[in-house]
């Protein structure tokens, strides 16, 4: 690990200028500054969040799994932050499973955002469905009528 002395927000923004991603997530979770741990979580490429989530040391993971959960709770990228959390949990399911206790309010609080998610996606297809089904109705009758016209 890093000396106190060199995890400041100035080391963690050469991190993502040098375009080191993981490593400005890990030095981000030492500062502990919840602000910044969601902006680099955001940066960090899709492709990366397994070998992400596999870097964070087990004492950061409450603070990875708080940002996880403020961005799916407020994000519109729901499909990476929901890959964050699978791949955070699949991986230190051991710890997590250990320390409950530390770690309910956040398990809670991620399930809560996800069952969220979960209605408004459902709200936003049932809605979909019924337009298109409207659609597909009036440009039957529509097709039907001037059918009828050219006759």
């Amino acid at each position: 690990t890093l000396a106190s002395e060199d995890v400041t927000p100035k080391a963690i923004l050469e991190a993502v200028k040098k375009e080191e991603f993981v490593q400005a997530l890990l030095l981000s979770l030492q500062l502990g500054d919840q602000e910044i741990i969601q902006k680099v979580l955001d940066l960090v490429p899709e492709k990366e969040v397994h070998f992400a989530a596999v870097s964070v040391p087990k004492t950061q993971l409450k603070f990875l799994l708080a940002g996880v959960a403020e961005q799916l709770e407020t994000s519109n990228r729901i499909h990476f932050y929901l890959s964050w959390m699978k791949e955070s949990l699949s991986v230190h399911s051991e710890y997590v499973r250990k320390e409950m206790i530390v770690f309910t309010p956040i398990i809670r609080r991620l399930q809560k955002a996800a069952l969220r998610l979960q209605k408004d996606l459902e709200q936003l297809y049932n809605e979909n469905q019924f337009k298109l089904k409207f659609v597909l109705g009036n440009y039957d009758r529509n097709d039907g009528l001037e059918n009828k016209l050219e006759a």
